[in-house]
Parts: structure tokens; sequence; C-alpha cells
């Protein structure tokens, strides 16, 4: 357990020093305050076209036609869904696409493998030190979300609402975590940075663009042949096929669990929950096997 907090606390290090990685956490946490500001600006037009049509009926003595607008208080965090997707993935993968390669290429693997360091206890090691940091993001996250709620969505944040906030985190870090793993996992196949990052951003766009847009796609050529009163009842429809292509997609399942969680706040889709940690412990399992397996005396 010493030799893999040790090599923990080695993995935070390294990542601190990066300038860039500071960059990043900056914009992952200056979009918490970007998705409450735009959330709250889109609720308060919302209710002032709401308003503004309540008035004209009630000038014009005609009966109303319209309701109001149900928009649940954590909704103006519904951006942050999105911004997980693009900046937190891509900051767990820029945190892990050379952890790995890096030791092999500057030695510090073969010296600390040589200080009867099991390979096991430096992967355990690495994972940790990455969902060490991830989680600490998040925390800071969860903490600006929470004034910034009370003070900028002048919203008062109920024990309930700090229970979905604090869930939504929870899925967000094991999202993340997916993509660093993913990412070690690269590292140890490539044991070079240029292919690690390049096969790990395209797994990173495919996964969280590519397969959700080609889902939307056959689903609205499905639909195509209906009538435009049909289409338009039928939008928001998913055909069969379409369901299995989008199911493929992390990012499908987590905008599942977000809108949950965030828009919603009642039917929680633990399927896709167990998507995501499923996909967790099998990307582990191949690093572990891989890394295990994995001559390393040609990188050394």
């Amino acid at each position: 357990m010493n030799s893999v907090s040790t090599i923990a606390r080695h993995t935070l290090t390294e990542i601190r020093r990066n300038r860039v990685f500071l960059i990043l956490i900056s914009l992952f946490l200056a979009s918490s305050l970007i998705s409450i500001y735009v959330g709250s600006a889109t609720i308060r037009t919302e209710l002032t076209a709401y308003n503004l049509a309540a008035r004209i009926q009630d000038w014009s003595s005609l009966p109303s036609s319209h309701e109001p607008p149900s928009l649940p208080l954590l909704s103006v965090m519904k951006n942050s869904i999105e911004y997980v997707l693009m900046i937190g993935c891509l900051l767990s993968i820029f945190i892990g696409y050379d952890g790995i390669s890096r030791d092999m290429r500057t030695h510090t693997l073969e010296l600390i493998l040589s200080r009867e360091v099991y390979r096991d206890q430096y992967l355990t090691g690495k994972m940790l030190g990455g969902l060490t940091l991830i989680a600490f993001l998040h925390l800071l996250s969860f903490l600006v979300e929470l004034i910034a709620l009370m003070f900028i969505a002048k919203t008062p944040v109920t024990l309930t609402d700090f229970t979905l906030i604090f869930t939504f985190h929870i899925v967000s870090i094991v999202m993340m975590m997916l993509f660093y793993i993913l990412s070690l996992l690269f590292s140890v196949v490539f044991a070079q940075a240029l292919p690690s990052f390049l096969t790990s951003i395209s797994i990173w766009v495919a996964g969280i663009y590519i397969i959700p847009e080609l889902a939307r796609s056959v689903a609205s050529y499905t639909l195509s042949g209906n009538t435009a009163q049909q289409n338009v009842q039928s939008a928001l429809m998913e055909t069969p096929l379409s369901k299995v292509i989008s199911s493929l997609s992390p990012a499908s399942h987590f905008r599942s669990l977000g809108t949950a969680l965030l828009e919603k706040g009642t039917v929680f889709p633990f399927s896709s929950l167990f998507y995501l940690m499923s996909a967790c412990v099998i990307a582990a399992a191949l690093l572990y096997i891989l890394f295990q397996r994995k001559e390393l005396t040609r990188h050394v």
C-alpha cells in the first residue's frame, strides 16, 4: 500500500507541473460558472416571455392558452453535461495519454520496478493518482456550483438539490475515469506519446460526437417518410437501429444520466450507470492484462 500511495503522489506531482493542465482546470471550473449563468439567463428569458404572453391575454380579455413553463431548478446546470463531455473528458485524456510511456522513456519505470514494486501496484498507483485528481477537481466544481446557484441564479439549494448535484458529480467522475483509463491503456499499447494521444482523441471524438450524431441521422432517415405533422410528433423518437447505435456511445448514457439528475430528478437510468461502470472495469482489466504482458526492455 505504501508503494501504491507513493506512485499516486508521484503521478499527481508530474501532472501539477504541466501548465497546460492548469489551463484546462481553469477552463473546467470556469465552465461551471458559465453553465449556471447561461442556464439562469435562459430561464429568466422564458419566464419573461410567459409573463408577457399572460399580460397580453389579460389585456385582450381572451382565455389564457399559455401554460407556465416547467423549469426544474437544476435545469440551470444542464449545460454542465456537455462541458464534462467536452472539457472534462479531454482533461482526462491529457493527464493519461503519456502517463506510462513517459516513465518508460525516462527509465523511471525501470527504477520503480527494480525496488520490489509489482506491476499491478504501479498501475494501481497511477489510477489512484488520476482518480484523486479528478475527484478533487469535481469537489472544487461542486463548491463553485453551489455558490453560483445561490449568488448568480439566486435560488435556495434544498437537500434534494444538493444530493442530485453531488450524484451528478459522482457520475461525471466515472465518465472522466473511463477516458483516463483508456488513455493509460493506449499509453501501454503504443509506448509513445503521439500515437497514444491521437488514438485517445479519436476514441473521444467518435464516442462523444460521431456515434450519437450517426444515431440521430439514422432516426431522421427512418422517419423521413412520415408526413410533416408526424415528423413533428416523432422528432424526439428513436428507431430500434438508432437506439442500438446510440447505446454504443458512453456520451449517450452520460447524457441520459445527467438529464435525469439535472432536469427531471426522478427517473434514474441505472442501466446507463451500469454501462459506464462496466466500461471502466473492462478497460481497467485490459490495462492490467496488457501491462503485465508488456515487454518493457525495448523502451527502457
